[in-house]
C-alpha cells in the first residue's frame, strides 16, 4: 500500500483588523474547525485556554482572523506558497470556568456576515433603474463605506467587478442589511453568486451557472469517500409559486407574482404550493423575476449529500472549491447515485497542531437557497417591525 501523503498545514493568525503590526499566530487552539459556505457566511471556530496569553489577542468585533493553508512539502520540490483561505471578524464567544480550567470558545465569521450588520439609510440611494446587478452591488458597498455612514470601515476592493448582463430595476427598503440586499439582487433570474474574498474584494459570478467550475473530479462510495449522509428536505419543493410584495405610496401596489410548472397537471407527486412573503420588494418587475427564479429552483427537488473524504483526497481550493461541480457516485442499498452536483459547503477539521484531519464536502441541495434567503429576509423585516 502506498504511503499516505503528509497532510496540509494551516495557520491561524489574529490581529486588530486595521493594524497589520498587531498580527500574531495562534498556536494553542484546540478543536479547530473551518466551515466554508457558498451562500451563507463562512466561519472558523476553536477553543483556547482562557488563561493563556494567546486568548488576550482576541477582542470581540475588533480582532480579525486570517487562515492560511499550505500543501505538505514534496521532497526535492520547492515548498508551495501558503494560500489565504479565510479572513473574518471575531464575534460571539463563550467562556466556561471552574476551579481547574478556563475554556474560551471563539468564532470568526467572514465579511459577508459583517455586511449583515450594515444597513441602508433613508438618505441613501434606494432605487436603481435598469442597471446591471454588478453595478448595483458596487454601489451598495460604496454606500455603506462612504461619508453617509461615518465610522471606521474595512477597505473593500470593488475594482474590476465584471458586468453580469443581468439588468434589473430594484427598490431597497431602508433598514435592511446590505447582505440581504445583495442576496435579493443575485436571486433575481437568471441568478448569480456573490462573495467577499479574503482580500476583501467583492466577487460576482453571473448566473445561471454562477460560481464554480467543473475540474472533472469524482467522489465515489465505496472509494475515495469514507462515509456519507443523505438528507432530503421536501418542505421547499413547489410546483406553484406565489410571492407577495409590498405596496408603497412611491411605487404603487404590487400584484402577487405567480409561476406554475408547465407540466403540473401530469406530475406524479401532484400539486405543491409555496407562498412567500417578500415584503421588502416594492417593484413589480423585481417580484416577477423572483418568482421566475423560485420556480426554476424549487420545482426540482435535490437531496443533500455530506461526503467525508478519505485522508489526502481533497487537495485544496485549486482542485475543488465552493460552487464547483463534481460527479458523485454513491452505491449503498436503496441509494444508487450517479449525478453531477454543485459543492455547497466544505468543512475542514484540524488537529491541535494545524494539520488537516477530516474534510467533509457537501453537495446538492442548491434548490433550497432562494427560498431560504427570501424567507430569511421576510423574517428579519418582521422582527424589525416588532421593535
Amino acid at each position: 500500500m502506498a504511503a499516505q501523503a503528509a497532510p496540509a498545514k494551516y495557520r491561524l493568525v489574529a490581529g486588530t483588523w486595521n493594524l497589520p503590526t498587531s498580527r500574531q499566530e495562534i498556536t494553542k487552539a484546540r478543536n479547530r474547525k473551518l466551515t466554508f459556505r457558498t451562500t451563507e457566511p463562512s466561519s472558523v471556530s476553536f477553543d483556547l485556554d482562557g488563561r493563556n496569553a494567546e486568548a488576550l489577542l482576541i477582542t470581540e468585533l475588533v480582532t480579525d482572523l486570517w487562515v492560511y493553508r499550505q500543501d505538505a512539502p514534496v521532497p526535492g520540490v520547492a515548498p508551495p506558497p501558503a494560500e489565504t483561505l479565510f479572513r473574518g471578524r471575531f464575534g460571539p464567544d463563550q467562556d466556561e470556568i471552574d476551579e481547574n480550567q478556563h475554556t474560551s470558545s471563539f468564532t470568526a465569521t467572514d465579511y459577508r456576515d459583517w455586511l449583515n450588520r450594515q444597513v441602508l439609510f433613508d438618505a441613501d440611494t434606494l432605487t436603481y433603474t435598469a442597471q446591471d446587478i454588478s453595478t448595483i452591488a458596487v454601489s451598495l458597498i460604496n454606500t455603506i463605506t462612504g461619508a453617509g455612514h461615518p465610522g471606521l470601515h474595512p477597505v473593500f476592493s470593488v475594482a474590476g467587478v465584471p458586468a453580469t448582463g443581468n439588468v434589473q430595476t430594484v427598490t431597497f427598503e431602508p433598514g435592511v442589511s446590505v447582505a440581504d440586499d445583495l442576496n435579493t439582487i443575485t436571486a433575481l433570474s437568471p441568478g448569480a453568486n456573490w462573495d467577499i474574498d479574503p482580500t476583501l474584494a467583492l466577487m460576482i459570478w453571473p448566473g445561471p451557472a454562477g460560481r464554480g467550475v467543473n475540474n472533472g473530479i469524482w467522489y465515489t462510495y465505496p472509494g475515495n469517500v469514507r462515509t456519507f449522509t443523505r438528507t432530503l428536505d421536501t418542505s421547499t419543493y413547489g410546483t406553484d409559486i406565489r410571492i407577495n410584495g409590498q405596496a408603497t405610496t412611491d411605487t404603487g401596489a404590487t400584484t402577487p407574482a405567480r409561476k406554475t410548472a408547465v407540466d403540473i397537471a401530469t406530475r406524479p407527486e401532484g400539486r405543491f404550493d409555496i407562498n412567500i412573503g417578500a415584503t421588502d420588494v416594492t417593484v413589480q418587475a423585481q417580484l416577477n423575476a423572483l418568482a421566475d427564479q423560485a420556480l426554476t429552483d424549487h420545482q426540482v427537488i435535490l437531496p443533500t449529500y455530506s461526503l467525508t473524504l478519505r485522508p489526502g483526497v481533497w487537495q485544496g481550493p485549486d482542485q475543488v472549491w465552493l460552487g464547483d461541480t463534481v460527479r458523485t457516485r454513491l452505491s449503498s442499498g436503496r441509494l444508487q447515485v450517479d449525478f453531477m452536483y454543485r459543492v455547497q459547503q466544505i468543512e475542514v477539521a484540524l488537529s491541535d497542531e494545524g494539520d488537516e484531519r477530516d474534510v467533509v464536502i457537501t453537495v446538492g441541495g442548491a434548490a433550497n437557497d432562494l427560498l431560504r434567503r427570501i424567507r430569511h429576509m421576510a423574517a428579519q423585516l418582521r422582527e424589525l417591525e416588532r421593535r
